[in-house]
């Protein structure tokens, strides 16, 4: 500036300084990934500014989520929705900016879908089809397993949503493998094809007491079902073999009644089934009924007199011809076995005086006095002990 004639002179300088616009610049690392399990970073480029914060949105920024990072990069992980961010970036005073976006897109999850439908069937004799719903992706193949694929697992070249069985001797479960191509394989929902095998029905055996008497026992306590199923009998009313009348209930009780007057074995058929509905399995065992005389208590006279006058004349034993497969022994005060008989049946087996066991001098005549006895009434019975006295 100059005032008149004045030398001209100049005023003290001001500097205006000019920031150069906020850029919010690009970010890379866009990416397609599978659901759940995923991790990435992006990375912020060609920005002026400083980072104050990240956005991310699911809905195209409709709706946003603020993330308190002020870095240039930024991580993500176990997104489960496609998701799009951008970094908010200021320089100086400048306005507010937003980089260009990127967007996380996430794959949709894949359904593994279920196989439909579980079956009961009888074992070697059955045949079916399985078949594959609500699933998504490619079918790679199926599998089989005979332990619901904790361990047993076995690959089954099929690629189509039907798989068909045939023929299973064990019961087995079947589910399919599903991919997209990018996201690795899930597995189906399986299905189990129940293979019924038949029970095991065993004969039984019944004393029965002869008639008017009459006996009962459970059919079903020695029966088994090699799948762990309940049983039942088959209810019937017959006359069995030898004419006795039988009455057989689902629960397996029988109920028998011998022929009058009737001595000897009777049988009948039953048949026993398993509890399956769907794909019951029966098998028959024989019941073999052995009609006996009640038992009887001996009663065992203790004298002996063989001297022909019709009394005593032999050993009396009562009962003892119940037990056929009885056995009676008589032993002298010195302990030594004089007689022996089996089947003692007081007729032609009895004793009468005689010795049948040892050499004794003069005969067989035994002399008179007190013996010991030991009777058994079969090879499992107690014994019956005491002693008799012999009389000439």
């Amino acid at each position: 500036m100059q005032n008149g004639s004045c030398a001209p002179v100049y005023s003290q300088p001001l500097k205006v300084t000019v920031t150069p616009a906020s850029q919010g610049g690009s970010l890379a690392g866009a990416a397609t990934v599978c659901p759940g399990a995923n991790s990435g970073t992006l990375s912020l480029q060609s920005q002026l500014g400083q980072v104050l914060r990240w956005e991310s949105s699911t809905d195209n920024f409709a709706t946003l989520t603020t993330l308190e990072h002020t870095g240039s990069s930024l991580t993500y992980q176990n997104l489960t929705a496609t998701t799009t961010y951008r970094a908010v970036v200021q320089n100086g005073n400048c306005a507010v900016v937003y980089s260009q976006p990127a967007t996380i897109s996430v794959r949709p999850p894949l359904e593994a879908g279920r196989v439909v439908e579980d079956a009961v069937v009888l074992e070697g004799d059955n045949a079916g089809s399985l078949q594959l719903l609500d699933y998504s992706g490619q079918i790679i193949r199926w599998e089989r397993s005979s332990d619901n694929f904790a361990t047993n697992i076995q690959p089954l070249a099929n690629t189509t949503a039907t798989q068909p069985y045939q023929d299973l001797s064990s019961t087995s479960w079947f589910r399919a493998v599903v991919t997209d191509g990018y996201c690795g394989e899930v597995f189906s929902a399986a299905a189990r094809i129940r293979v019924n095998r038949a029970p095991i029905a065993r004969n039984d055996t019944l004393l029965v007491t002869a008639s008017p008497y009459a006996a009962s026992l459970s059919v079903l306590q020695n029966d088994t079902d090699p799948d762990g199923d309940g049983l039942r009998a088959r209810p019937l009313q017959l006359t069995t073999a030898a004419g006795g009348t039988a009455t057989l209930g689902v629960n397996g009780m029988l109920s028998y009644t011998p022929p009058a007057h009737y001595l000897g074995l009777d049988s009948l058929r039953y048949t026993v089934c398993d509890e399956v509905p769907e794909a019951s399995l029966c098998a028959e065992a024989l019941i073999v009924l052995d009609v006996r005389m009640p038992a009887a208590q001996l009663v065992v006279y203790q004298g002996v007199s063989p001297n022909a006058d019709g009394k005593n004349d032999f050993w009396m034993i009562e009962h003892i011809e119940r037990y056929p497969e009885n056995r009676v022994q008589l032993y002298d005060r010195y302990g030594t076995l004089v007689f022996e008989m089996w089947g003692y049946d007081n007729q032609d087996k009895c004793f009468s005086g005689l010795a049948n066991r040892g050499i004794r001098p003069g005969g067989n005549q035994l002399p008179e006095g007190t013996y010991f006895y030991k009777i058994s009434t079969g090879p499992a019975a107690p014994l019956l002990k005491g002693y008799i006295v012999l009389k000439n």
